[in-house]
């Protein structure tokens, strides 16, 4: 059978031992359960979720949060692009406005003559 589905003889018989009787749609019902509980689970609860929004509100930021939460910065701000917290990216402090580099203010012209020898 495994060969006429191009399937390994180990993929057929797990899935035969799926459930038995075997039944095509309680197996795949059960395989999708299954899928859907692994990976990572999140460390963002309901309670952590409102607490990062009180924090945002009251114009903490990510990085800030972050610190006092243990959590990575990243992760809220994923969780801000992708509307899990309720809090538009417009409304967080420092919103688009670019760090600029400290630049040298003292004069080009001074700096390349040095000292003199005389």
């Amino acid at each position: 059978m495994g060969v006429r589905l191009n399937r390994s003889p180990s993929t057929i018989s797990y899935e035969l031992s799926r459930c038995q009787p075997y039944q095509a749609e309680l197996a795949q019902t059960d395989a999708e359960y299954k899928r859907s509980r692994c990976g990572r689970k999140t460390k963002l609860s309901d309670e952590l979720k409102q607490k990062i929004l009180n924090h945002l509100r009251l114009s903490w930021s990510p990085g800030m949060i972050a610190h006092e939460f243990k959590l990575a910065t990243k992760s809220i701000y994923n969780r801000l692009n992708q509307g899990r917290i309720g809090f538009p990216l417009n409304d967080l402090p420092e919103h688009g406005v670019r760090q600029r580099r400290n630049v040298d203010q003292r004069s080009k012209y001074n700096q390349s003559l040095g000292r003199s020898i005389e």
